[in-house]
């Protein structure tokens, strides 16, 4: 099992349970998925509604839920992950599920979640299984998606295997390891998640109790091209801090794989600048480990060192496919409350 300090999972803790949704114009889905919250069998000690800068009324049709849900409105859209970090911060309970606003919980998903925590009291992070519907037909998940239970780092190198909304973790491991990054406007999943398995193994309940229905336009994974890029990116932060040795082969392997395949594709597409970008980062990769440094929430201008010391600047970054697709640092989020729980 991966290192970390390990917590204990009393009766109390386990009533107290922080629920964080993001949402930006989703109005119709978010208010179904803050429902099947309040309909649980294990009622939320909180629901927090992270509204990122809607302009469809969200926060005043969610203002009028009552307690437990709390509206957070951001004055300007950020992008996911930063609304899912707001409402960690904000959080004031010890666990803490997420759920995006497209998606919804059966009324048994807290409840057994909690209940896996109650029989593996050292657990700090588990998962369930999710029920998927593609227009409203009902599909399987491939296999290579299935969720697992474990030490989940290598296995989830290629893919992400932990879904945000199927997982409830100890607030503790989130500051431990870092925030989402805030640079990522997708994959930002994966690259916490990636974190978080080096620190620990995850749990699993063997029920489907998210529902996931798609796909949408405005499902973020459907607006950028070459999400590679971004699982790049994530495991470039991870060859450039305190990654287990042991890990660091694999890690580059992967790396440097769909770089390759990255690097193909803007052959084919006729862009050598492309090319030629792509292969400096399998050169950089190739040929430093770099150190540990800069903020691991990603809120930061600096680079992570591997690509400092091959000569990255985030200067280059409008020739750079990679850093091009990142979001810039920002300032602290601007915010106020539209509903508190009383």
């Amino acid at each position: 099992m991966p290192s970390g300090s390990q917590r204990t999972v009393t009766d109390s803790t386990l009533s107290a349970c922080s629920v964080v949704i993001p949402t930006y114009n989703r109005l119709d889905r978010v208010c179904q998925a803050v429902t099947s919250v309040l309909l649980g069998r294990l009622p939320a000690a909180e629901v927090l509604v992270i509204d990122d800068g809607s302009q469809d009324g969200t926060a005043q049709v969610l203002a009028t839920r009552g307690a437990p849900v709390r509206v957070i409105r951001l004055e300007r859209n950020g992008g996911v992950a930063r609304a899912r970090n707001l409402g960690i911060r904000l959080a004031v309970h010890p666990w803490i599920a997420l759920l995006d606003s497209d998606d919804r919980w059966l009324e048994e998903h807290l409840e057994c979640l909690v209940k896996h925590l109650a029989a593996c009291p050292d657990r700090r992070v588990v998962q369930c299984r999710e029920r998927w519907f593609r227009r409203g037909a009902r599909v399987a998940a491939r296999k290579h998606q299935q969720p697992r239970s474990g030490d989940l780092y290598l296995p989830s190198l290629e893919l992400c295997l932990v879904s945000s909304s199927a997982a409830l973790v100890h607030r503790d491991l989130f500051f431990e390891v870092g925030l989402y990054d805030e640079r990522l406007p997708v994959c930002e999943d994966y690259d916490l998640w990636l974190r978080m398995a080096t620190k620990t193994s995850f749990g699993l309940v063997d029920r489907e109790t998210v529902v996931k229905d798609g796909p949408r336009e405005d499902q973020l994974s459907r607006r950028f091209w070459g999400m590679d890029r971004f699982r790049v990116f994530a495991l470039v932060k991870l060859l450039s801090s305190h990654l287990p040795e042991r890990w660091a082969p694999q890690t580059r392997q992967v790396a440097l794989r769909k770089l390759e395949v990255l690097a193909g594709g803007a052959a084919k597409r006729d862009n050598p600048l492309a090319v030629k970008a792509y292969h400096r980062w399998m050169e950089a990769i190739r040929q430093g480990e770099g150190g540990c440094h800069g903020d691991p929430d990603g809120n930061t201008t600096r680079l992570p060192a591997l690509l400092e010391n091959a000569g990255f600047t985030w200067e280059e970054r409008a020739s750079d496919p990679i850093l091009s697709a990142l979001l810039e640092p920002q300032p602290e989020p601007v915010w106020s409350v539209v509903a508190e729980s009383r």
